[in-house]
């Protein structure tokens, strides 16, 4: 998301940037909540895609800020296949939340994680960060 990109370039504290991506992230799933048609599951999922579009170049930033040149590519590596597995594993959990329990319990975890994620990075010192 260039907009994201170009902002995190201007700012010094790009987990501030995460944290409003995740708020958005948040937003988004609950929205999920009062999804009663076609286009307002996709307004729903267009305030996802917005928060992620957010928060990944941040995310992306800080990441690379703390990568150890000479294992770069083997640390993205590993954080990609990791984040991939992890998605399936989300979505393998996610479909028994859902067949046991119904979407509104779902939706709530995704907010709570969201929201929690959030919360936990502005909470972070900032010399760790």
């Amino acid at each position: 998301f260039i907009v994201s990109g170009r902002l995190n370039d201007k700012v010094k504290q790009n987990e501030l940037i995460m944290v409003v991506g995740y708020l958005v992230m948040a937003l988004g799933f609950g929205a999920y909540f009062f999804v009663n048609s076609v286009p307002t599951m996709f307004l729903a999922q267009i305030l996802v895609g917005l928060g992620e579009a957010i928060y990944a170049p941040s995310f992306d930033a800080l990441y690379s800020k703390h990568l150890i040149v000479e294992n770069a590519v083997t640390s993205w590596g590993l954080w990609e296949g990791m984040n991939y597995f992890l998605a399936a594993a989300g979505a393998f959990f996610g479909s028994l939340i859902v067949t046991f329990y119904g979407f509104q319990p779902l939706f709530a975890i995704m907010v709570g994680l969201s929201l929690f994620s959030a919360y936990y990075i502005y909470r972070l010192p900032r010399q760790i960060l």
